[in-house]
């Protein structure tokens, strides 16, 4: 065996020695091919990165970087050269040693990148030398890439050559790798034989003894108990799978340990640690135990309570060998253990702390435990009592008496319930105690003793004494009141119901069933919700009782009413309801009482109120009540009579009702105005008393609707007035035609007085200029028709005859019959004398002579007649002065009158006699004019005309200016009839009124068409201002340096029920220059000062802006409306309105703006801005001339500032003027944060516009203000100090930065769907306006200036060539273009940066 042994270990060794020699070739070979291609792989890359730096550094240098040296770029260039030849003839540096190619492949790639290299360098050289005059995209920078490109080729191949030699050789290598593998595997299956038969003749060695430790090993894996084995060193041989799981340690870890590392242990209770067993065996040799109250700690930490021995293993020499430890765990027997110990302890301590008597006695009487209340009755102590009996401690009798119960209770083996009473001491208090004796059993089924408890029932006895005298009383009670009572069981449903009960509800002793189901089945349907849902209440806690008034069906199938209280008597402990206890009462006749009077209450006319004393809530109210007020009776229930009388204060009605409350009056009567529900108010009389009949004081008004009996005394106040103050004479007549009374106006007309012209006959002022025969046949009418009208003359008292319009009617009774006569007549003796002047004057107007409408309508009649016989057309002229009105105004209507005379005087001269000329009314006059052949002719005589008003007046002293405007129409080309020519006429007119006035205008039918409809818009517009379909929006401005909000301004805007919400430009320029635009403007004010107060009360100040338009601003009434309208809304700070003035509205009288606008500012107190400031054509003259506050920024300037320098020009020019005249200034269409930077930089504080907030209704302003957060960008910029260099390149920046992106939006978006590009001239966008600029105001150094604009051109070239690709369709094209536009502009953004 040993031969063999040995020859198997040669054969191994040989094979070792072969592996050894494989392995030693693979790592030479391996390090070889890593030798000779590491250096060279490394070098193409260094070429390339040498290079392309170069590159990289040429380019900046190229492009103005003054921090690079050019000779850095040629020093780059040297070494990728060097690397190069390195390759190509061997070398050495600091990072590695070249040996020189052999490869004629590889030679020659490299060869070619040095080439490549030699031509980009000479390129670049002459581009460094003529970069003052190549520019970009020039013939010498194509060629500067192009060989660049080729030189990164050429490296590429030498790359590619030398993955293809690595390549190569790998390959060689791995076959011969493979070819001593086998070689291997063959020389290691033939050992691998050998060791098999080697293994056959080991295996029968070991068996044995592997079967008696597997033998061994099963027995200990199988046993219940922990064992751990160790050596005769106390270090671990084996650990069995019980021993691994309580300890935590496995096998593999645990052997070789010490025993104390695994097997830890502590005692219980004082967690100390205990000795190892494995000690004390190992020392003593004997086998040891461990105490009960040990605790073995496992490796994850849990512990376990186990017993355990330990015992020595010898070996055969008899010397110890080692220990075996077993151990297991007793954590449940120990806890069980202390259980019950603790268990024993408690109820100890439970039965001494019980109010009962607890003892224990043998079967001889003998006492075994008693409780702590034994030892108090005995007055002696435990261990005292313990052994005797009770004749030890009690007389006899009473000792006898208990041994007697004791017998008993063992003969029959039964427990025994007794009551007894005992006495604690001679002179202490006696006891009832009921005593319950048991036997006690032993295991074994034997009779030991008797367990006797006694449960003090002093109380409980006293307690039932009560109940039963409470019982006796509360039956004697019920049948006084005769109330049924109900005890309801909730647990069994079970019910008991009263004699007394069951009477009321009708049925016999014998009829009801004592369940609940009864009472249910009785109640009436009605009924039943409300009773459950009181009952629920109440079993909810949510009552103190249950009480409810329901319908009990009674056995002769009627209805009984009966009141239901009760109350739950007994809950479980989780609140439920166990016991309840109730009664019922009879309450029909007090139902039928209630019927009636609601009968009579709702029924009534007369309004009755009932309210409660304290709240004055309402109580009830009657039908007659709730149809007059309005209200339904549940929204009524929850008011006050200060809801139908609001301008009655609390306080006011308090001292109302204060003698019904002290008692100085019973009732009081007055009469008030109540208010409907719907607003309107009435005349009321009220008579009011207090009540305590009710289950509470409450108050009862009787209350009159009096508006009838104050209409009727309002019309006979009326007529009484009517009668006394009236113009006309009023007599009366008896029937008799006696006069009985007459008005003061008879004597007026007449001169005869009261008295003298009462009992006389109306004849007595007849004149006789009426026959007889009139008389009759006036009074035939009066008897047939019952009146009679018409003219007569009379005498007066002093004889004078006068003319009287007379009507006379007659009075009559029910049946029909006359009572009275009744004349009245008025004096027409005037109009009789102008009637006459008047049929003169019919034909021509009063003021200035010229033929009326009626004579100008008769003319033109004749004047179709005529153009029909001489076929010449008839032109209508409607002429209507201008600015007539302010004439009017200024100077009064006496100095109007004579100017039209004059302007009459005027058109009658420059017209020949056979035209006509009409006033019309006002200031409006028609011309007729005859024989018209040709247009011209026509319009040479309104020419002259025209001409001729225009020239100045002298009236009164006053020189005075106008001119007119006149509309056209010629027949018959117009074929209408007269009215229809002269409204076609002032249709035109209306059109040279919009033309700018002092012109005139032919009459166009599609003109005509546009006048109509605008007429019907201005309709609808005013149908809007009525209906209250306008609405205010108002939109926040801030100050964005503060991020204070501290105004809006008020926008108008039309909410139709049709279209929904109109913008104001859909209606505004319609309503211009009329009075429509007026009424607009006032409703504005009113209504932005109504919304101001409003605010107020919310706590909220912030100035409030309106729109004034200029026709607005100049109206006579202006001024005093405003001044009207701040006085209605006193509580308005002046100061907090501005009124916001188109500059364009200053074009006009700027004299009269200027004053209007110091009136409102010195007399008013308000604030005026300028809005739209920069549109007009004087804006300076109108900074320097009206007396503004504010001036407002137009947004057509502010929302292209980024885009358009002449804006941006325009804002500086603002703000820099603004500042010079003391005024503040504000821009409007801050649409975005850039905006607002731009502004703040260009010193703009103040901003109006989306990005902060649109226009909102007046209702959501204050949840805006609290949750609006100023604008963090803007508080940074605005509060930062910026030097000018700082903020002009902070103003560059944001240009540049929109400029590009609306460029790269321009390209990113599809040419049909693009929107405008930015300027892409270079030298008119706002990037290159900056460098213009700066250039100019030398702030910046010449040459940073320079590189920046060259990069600025180079960003312009390529968007330019971008654009062009886009325009062109080539849009992936134009899109792929934006990396080098970005790099552009970094370029740019760079060369700013050396700017700084």
């Amino acid at each position: 065996m040993n031969t063999a042994l040995r020859n198997l270990l040669l054969l191994v060794g040989a094979t070792s020695l072969m592996m050894l020699a494989a392995t030693f070739y693979s790592l030479n070979t391996g390090r070889d091919i890593a030798t000779r291609y590491t250096p060279l792989v490394n070098a193409a890359m260094e070429i390339k990165l040498e290079a392309t730096t170069a590159h990289l550094w040429f380019e900046e240098a190229i492009s103005g970087d003054r921090t690079i040296a050019i000779d850095t770029v040629w020093k780059h260039l040297d070494q990728s050269e060097w690397y190069a030849h390195a390759m190509l003839n061997g070398g050495a540096n600091e990072k590695a040693v070249f040996t020189p190619l052999n490869d004629s492949t590889l030679r020659h790639q490299i060869e070619q990148t040095i080439n490549g290299l030699r031509l980009f360098r000479q390129i670049a050289h002459q581009r460094w030398n003529e970069q003052s005059t190549s520019g970009i995209g020039s013939d010498i920078e194509l060629q500067f890439d192009q060989a660049f490109s080729h030189f990164m080729l050429s490296t590429d191949n030498v790359e590619t050559a030398l993955q293809k030699g690595i390549a190569e050789d790998i390959q060689h290598f791995e076959f011969v790798e493979k070819l001593l593998i086998l070689i291997i595997v063959i020389f290691t299956l033939s050992v691998g034989a050998l060791l098999s038969f080697y293994d056959r003749i080991q295996t029968n060695t070991m068996q044995l003894l592997h079967d008696k430790e597997e033998n061994l090993r099963i027995t200990l894996n199988s046993i219940a108990d922990a064992v751990i084995v160790t050596d005769a060193h106390g270090l671990i041989t084996y650990i069995n799978p019980v021993a691994m799981k309580l300890t935590g340690w496995s096998l593999k870890h645990a052997c070789e340990k010490p025993v104390l590392d695994v097997f830890n242990i502590v005692h219980a209770d004082t967690r100390e640690a205990v000795q190892s067993p494995v000690e004390k065996v190992l020392k003593t040799e004997a086998i040891v135990t461990l105490a009960n109250h040990t605790v073995l700690i496992a490796k994850d930490g849990s512990e376990y309570q186990i017993s355990d021995s330990a015992a020595p293993i010898f070996a055969a020499d008899g010397s110890i060998d080692g220990v075996v430890l077993i151990f297991r765990d007793v954590s449940e027997e120990y806890a069980l253990h202390e259980s019950i110990k603790k268990s024993e302890i408690l109820i100890g301590t439970l039965i001494n702390s019980l109010p009962d008597f607890i003892w224990l006695k043998d079967a001889n009487g003998i006492y075994i435990s008693c409780n702590a209340k034994v030892e108090e009755f005995f007055r002696a102590k435990k261990i005292n009592i313990i052994g005797k009996t009770d004749h030890d401690f009690l007389d006899k009798k009473l000792a006898d008496s208990f041994r007697e119960y004791d017998l008993t209770v063992l003969k029959t083996n039964q427990a025994l319930i007794t009551e007894e009473q005992i006495t604690f001491t001679a002179d202490g208090p006696t006891e009832i105690v009921e005593v319950t004796r048991s036997p006690m059993i032993s295991a074994d089924g034997e009779l030991i003793g008797v367990l006797g408890i006694a449960h003090d029932i002093t109380n409980r006895k006293k307690a039932e004494e009560k109940l039963r005298a409470a019982e006796e009383r509360w039956n004697f009670v019920l049948e006084g009141t005769k109330d049924g009572v109900w005890d309801w069981n909730m647990e069994t449903d079970e019910v008991y119901y009263s004699k007394e009960l069951k009477a009321i509800w009708g049925y016999d002793e014998t009829d009801i069933t004592p369940s609940l189901t009864e009472w249910k089945a009785l109640i009436h349907p009605d009924d039943e919700e409300e009773v459950w849902q009181k009952l629920n209440k109440h079993f909810q806690h949510e009552t103190t009782h249950y009480e409810s008034e329901q319908r009990i069906l009674r056995k002769n199938g009627a209805y009984k009413w009966v009141l239901a209280r009760g109350k739950v008597v007994a809950w479980t402990k989780d609140g439920k309801p166990l016991r309840m206890i109730g009664t019922h009462i009879d309450i029909s006749e007090r139902k039928e009482t209630e019927e009636r009077y609601r009968h009579i209450f709702n029924n009534s006319l007369t309004e009755i109120f009932i309210f409660d004393a304290e709240t004055y809530q309402f109580l009830n109210v009657n039908h007659a009540a709730l149809n007059n007020i309005g209200y339904s009776e549940e929204e009524l229930l929850k008011l006050t009579p200060l809801a139908i009388k609001p301008d009655l204060s609390l306080k006011q009605f308090n001292e109302l009702v204060k003698p019904l409350r002290e008692g100085t009056e019973e009732i009081i009567h007055f009469e008030t105005v109540h208010q409907r529900k719907n607003g309107q108010l009435y005349p009321v009389e009220i008579h009011l008393q207090l009540t305590n009949d009710t289950l509470k004081p409450a108050f009862i008004a009787i209350i009159l609707d009096i508006t009838a009996r104050k209409a009727a005394m309002d019309k006979l106040q009326l007529s009484s007035r009517v009668f006394s103050d009236t113009h006309e004479a009023i007599a009366i007549t008896d029937v008799n035609s006696l006069i009985i009374d007459v008005n003061p106006a008879f004597y007026e007309i007449t001169g005869y007085s009261r008295e003298e012209a009462l009992g006389q006959n109306p004849s007595f002022l007849s004149s006789g200029k009426q026959s007889p025969e009139f008389y009759q046949a006036m009074w035939q009418q009066i008897n047939e028709q019952g009146h009679w009208q018409g003219e007569i003359w009379n005498r007066t008292k002093n004889g004078e005859f006068y003319a009287e319009l007379l009507s006379i009617s007659v009075l009559k009774d029910t049946l029909g019959n006359p009572i009275n006569y009744v004349g009245l007549f008025s004096d027409i003796t005037d109009s009789k004398h102008q009637q006459e002047k008047l049929s003169l004057m019919a034909h021509y107007d009063v003021l200035t002579g010229l033929p009326n409408r009626a004579l100008f309508t008769d003319r033109f009649t004749q004047a179709i007649a005529h153009s029909k016989r001489t076929e010449h057309q008839l032109a209508v002229c409607f002429l209507d002065l201008d600015n007539f009105k302010p004439v009017n105004d200024k100077y009064g209507h006496e100095i109007g009158d004579k100017l039209l005379i004059e302007v009459a005087e005027r058109i009658t001269s420059c017209i020949r006699e056979e035209d006509t000329v009409s006033r019309q009314g006002g200031d409006e006059f028609a011309l007729l004019l005859n024989d018209i052949e040709s247009v011209g002719q026509c319009t040479q005589t309104v020419d002259r005309i025209h001409h001729s008003l225009a020239k100045p007046y002298l009236i009164g002293g006053y020189p005075l200016e106008i001119s007119a405007s006149s509309g056209i129409t010629l027949y018959p080309s117009d074929n209408q009839d007269i009215d229809t020519l002269l409204r076609h006429a002032d249709q035109a007119m209306y059109q040279a009124k919009l033309a700018g006035r002092n012109c005139y205008q032919l009459y166009d039918q599609g003109e005509d068409q546009r006048t109509i409809l605008k007429h019907d818009q201005l309709k609808g517009i005013e149908s809007a201002l009525t209906n209250n379909e306008f609405q205010l929006y108002y939109q926040p401005k801030v100050n964005m340096v503060t991020g204070d909000v501290f105004g809006v301004e008020a926008l108008i805007r039309w909410i139709h029920p049709e279209k929904g919400l109109i913008p104001p430009l859909d209606f505004l320029p319609i309503i211009e220059d009329t009075e429509l635009e007026l009424k607009v403007g006032e409703w504005v004010i009113n209504e932005a000062l109504t919304q101001f107060e409003e605010w107020s009360l919310q706590g909220i100040k912030l100035e409030v802006s309106i729109n004034i338009s200029s026709t607005h601003l100049l109206s006579p009434t202006f001024f005093a409306n405003l001044e009207a309208a701040l006085a209605q809304h006193a509580t308005v700070d002046p100061q907090y309105l501005q009124l916001e003035i188109l500059e364009s509205s200053a074009l006009g009288d700027l004299n009269a703006i200027t004053a209007v606008i110091e009136m409102c500012k010195s007399i008013l107190g308000v604030k005026v801005a300028l809005d739209d400031f920069g549109t007009g054509y004087s804006s300076l003259t109108h900074l320097r001339s009206l007396p503004v506050d504010t001036i407002k920024v137009d947004q057509s300037f502010v929302r292209d500032v980024l885009d358009d320098p002449s804006d941006y020009t325009i804002i500086d020019g603002v703000i820099g003027l603004s500042g010079s005249f003391n005024r503040h200034v504000i821009a409007e269409g801050v649409e975005t944060v850039n905006h607002g930077i731009m502004l703040l930089l260009m010193g703009c504080n103040n901003a109006q516009g989306y990005s902060i907030a649109k226009p909102m209704p007046a209702a959501d302003i204050p949840q805006w203000l609290n949750d609006y957060m100023p604008n963090e960008e803007w508080l940074h910029v605005g509060n930062k100090h910026w030097t000018i260099k700082e903020r002009n390149i902070k103003l560059f920046r944001l240009a540049s930065g929109h400029w590009e992106n609306r460029f790269i939006k321009s390209i990113q978006t599809l040419p049909e769907n693009a929107e405008q590009p930015p300027i892409m001239n270079s030298t008119l966008c706002p990037c290159g306006s900056w460098i213009r600029r700066e250039t100019q105001d030398k702030r910046f150094e010449a040459e940073g200036l320079k590189r920046l604009n060259q990069a600025h051109e180079r960003v312009h070239t390529i968007a330019q060539n971008l654009r062009l690709q886009h325009q062109s369709g080539n849009i992936n094209i134009a899109r792929e273009g934006l990396t080098e536009l970005k790099v552009a502009f970094e370029h740019m953004t760079n060369a700013l940066g050396m700017c700084e």
